[in-house]
């Protein structure tokens, strides 16, 4: 481990320790929230017939690690806002400026947020205890479980990974093809959700890699000009077939973007308010049921479920074009920084420390593929925003074959695997401490 990072954990640590008295208030505060943020006031009483579980008291280690998540999703929000309000300006003035501005942003929101996949998985994996418990305790009732899968339901949102341009709009391969032109879809919240992931894992219309792909293009650079809003119809557009404005692929494209950002910033509102709500069903009230080793054992399980889907997504997705190879790789590193962070404040200090090798891969395959991806001035540091060049279509066929800069990340799978192997057995050894 470098020395950088543990200074930089012990400071975060005294940060978090120092806050844990404030928790607990703001865990209540942050609760019961509608898509702006607004209180909506203390949630409803159980009823006569519903037996609500009782209040607990969070343990230590409970806060430490929700504070670790309030404070990251508070950062993330505001970054969200920031894209927001940036994607505004670049439909109303779209320019090479505007363009780059929020690609920009939305790369600083994307590698705060990757950190916070462990949340993810954390909520699914205690869903699906939730749901055992239930199927085999007929004398539990469903009304009184926590709001895990609503949790899960918004980080999905949130984080879908991969997604396909082509589904969304002109990927540079197939033409005209997607949501903008398929001209029967209505682009409101209510088909967007309806469409998304609705026949193939791939088909995501939502989250942040949707519109990062819709900012940045997949073969071929977005280009300013496709974002231009068209006022009028000339004839060339109505032998098209196109009977009104709302119809051109440019105005469509503007609408969709749109709804993505301002989808993505009220799902994280969602994710937050879910998160910290501190009722008798929340899932913090639910996690402070658990003995402090049950706690240990969940979150160390949430974390092997987190890198066996890495694993998984390294395997399957290898033959993604540039752009998504390269963020495929820098939402790992994300990933695992924040997972190194996790498994510190947990005390599983051998595992932390597999992360760090990982991250040095992470980092020079980052490096090998931002020679391609970015231009020469551009940082190539993982934790910094990259800036993609835009080339001309020639030079940029020749750079989107991504058979011309092979990575051979044998070495980077053979260490994940390992860390997910060593997660496994930090699982065992909690379990059984747990069950003496």
């Amino acid at each position: 481990m470098s020395h950088s990072a543990s200074l930089n954990r012990r400071r975060l640590n005294g940060h978090l320790w120092r806050a844990l008295a404030l928790c607990a208030i703001t865990s209540v505060t942050t609760s019961g929230c509608n898509s702006n943020g607004d209180p909506q006031g203390p949630p409803p009483a159980p009823t006569a017939t519903q037996t609500a579980l009782p209040m607990a008291t969070a343990d230590t280690l409970t806060l430490t690690v929700w504070q670790s998540q309030q404070i990251q999703l508070e950062r993330a929000i505001k970054q969200a806002t920031a894209l927001q309000r940036s994607v505004s300006t670049l439909l109303a003035n779209p320019n090479t400026t505007t363009l780059q501005n929020t690609q920009q942003l939305w790369q600083q929101l994307a590698l705060s947020l990757e950190p916070l996949a462990i949340v993810g998985a954390l909520a699914t994996t205690q869903y699906r205890h939730q749901d055992q418990q239930l199927r085999s305790d007929s004398d539990l009732d469903p009304q009184n479980t926590a709001n895990w899968s609503t949790i899960s339901l918004h980080h999905e949102y949130i984080a879908t990974w991969p997604a396909e341009l082509g589904f969304l709009d002109n990927n540079g391969i197939h033409g005209n093809t997607g949501l903008i032109f398929n001209l029967d879809i209505t682009l409101n919240e209510e088909t967007l959700k309806t469409r998304h992931r609705q026949t193939d894992r791939q088909e995501g219309v939502l989250g942040l890699y949707p519109l990062g792909l819709m900012l940045q293009g997949a073969q071929t650079p977005r280009q300013a000009s496709q974002l231009r809003a068209v006022t009028a119809l000339t004839p060339k557009h109505k032998a098209l077939d196109l009977h009104s404005i709302d119809e051109h692929p440019h105005n469509r494209r503007r609408q969709l973007i749109a709804q993505q950002a301002q989808l993505l910033r009220h799902h994280l509102m969602q994710l937050k308010s879910q998160l910290f709500q501190r009722d008798s069903h929340s899932a913090l009230n639910a996690f402070s049921q658990q003995t402090v080793a049950q706690q240990q054992t969940a979150l160390v399980q949430a974390a092997q479920q987190l890198t066996a889907q890495q694993l998984q997504e390294l395997t399957q997705y290898d033959d993604l074009p540039l752009w998504q190879q390269h963020w495929q790789y820098q939402r790992l590193h994300a990933q695992l920084t924040g997972l190194e962070l996790w498994l510190g404040i947990l005390g599983h200090n051998q595992q932390a420390s597999l992360c760090q090798g990982l991250l040095g891969l992470l980092a020079s395959h980052i490096a090998v593929l931002s020679t391609t991806t970015t231009t020469p001035t551009s940082p190539t540091s993982p934790t910094s925003p990259i800036t993609a060049t835009h080339h001309t279509p020639e030079t940029q066929a020749k750079s989107d074959d991504h058979t011309l800069a092979p990575i051979d990340n044998t070495t980077l799978r053979q260490q994940l695997a390992g860390l997910t192997v060593a997660l496994k057995q930090a699982i065992r050894i909690s379990s059984s401490n747990t069950t003496k």
